[in-house]
């Protein structure tokens, strides 16, 4: 429903604005063409961000902070062998997270070739890294207070 209406908008903005350009007045007329002009520039503009986002993925931005994830759940996972055995389970949940997005990363490299997918698959993993990082920053809340004294 919603995104029928958003069509029906778009269709008659752009008739209004073509009617404008063709047959309006004079004010009528500039004030289209700055409209199309300003709406080629946002387009340059995400088109330019959607091709860095690319770059910097190509470059291997996200592999990094997998990597680094790796590392930290290596690190917690040792230290809850030694505070809190409980824990261990939970972590190693969290690190078949990280593989699973480190998966979802390196078949995006190899199989992704248009900016505009990239870039959605880019989110989907950013949204997976962030939910990620939440819940080991609660596992690491969880191991303070556990390793507290009373």
């Amino acid at each position: 429903m919603i995104k029928t209406i958003i069509q029906v908008l778009v269709v008659v903005v752009i008739f209004v604005l073509g009617y404008n350009f063709f047959f309006g007045t004079s004010q009528e007329k500039d004030n289209a063409t700055q409209i199309f002009r300003e709406v080629k520039d946002v387009g340059v503009s995400v088109k330019d961000l959607l091709k860095t986002e690319k770059e910097k993925f190509d470059s291997g931005k996200y592999d990094n902070a997998i990597l680094k994830m790796r590392e930290l759940f290596q690190n917690l996972e040792s230290n809850a062998r030694e505070v809190a055995p409980e824990y261990v389970d939970r972590i190693k949940d969290l690190e078949n997270q990280r593989q699973d997005l480190e998966g979802q990363l390196d078949e995006a490299k190899e199989t992704v070739e248009d900016a505009g997918e990239k870039a959605k698959k880019v989110d989907e993993i950013n949204k997976g890294l962030d939910q990620l990082m939440k819940e080991t920053e609660q596992i690491i809340k969880e191991m303070k207070t556990k390793k507290e004294p009373d």
